[in-house]
């Protein structure tokens, strides 16, 4: 299923409408010295970003860091 920014959707927890964003995650590992993708990642802008739901995510899409260290930075 696949949002756009400018569409407005309804949540399924509060009945809401919301307007979700996207951002793109860079990841890198190495302690932030190898550059390893680049992940878009959609967010609402009125809730907190969470440290655990990015990390989850990240880890979803480049399983191979289950067990690595690894940083991310925004791209807004």
């Amino acid at each position: 299923m696949k949002w756009s920014t400018t569409k407005a959707r309804t949540c399924p927890a509060s009945g809401n409408l919301s307007v979700t964003k996207k951002v793109y995650i860079d990841v890198m590992v190495l302690g932030g010295v190898k550059f390893y993708c680049t992940l878009p990642f959609r967010y609402n802008p009125i809730i907190p970003i969470d440290e655990e739901e990015v990390k989850k995510y990240v880890i979803s899409k480049c399983p191979t860091l289950k067990y690595q260290p690894f940083t991310v930075a925004f791209n807004l």
